[in-house]
């Protein structure tokens, strides 16, 4: 503090800081990339997943 004070020539400069806490929302989270959507679709459909090991297919 005393250096951030030295180099603004401000003697009187005080910082404080406020932490907040966000709680979880129930707004589901959003699928931004095709991993996420693919991610998503495989829990809610774990089948999806088996399809695709048994497929041989992989995602990039």
């Amino acid at each position: 503090m005393r250096q951030l004070r030295t180099e603004l020539k401000n003697e009187t400069i005080e910082i404080s800081t406020k932490l907040i806490q966000i709680e979880e929302s129930n707004e589901p989270k959003r699928l931004y990339s095709q991993q996420d959507k693919l991610q998503f679709l495989q829990e809610k459909y774990p089948a999806l997943k088996t399809l695709q090991q048994k497929l041989g297919l992989d995602f990039d």
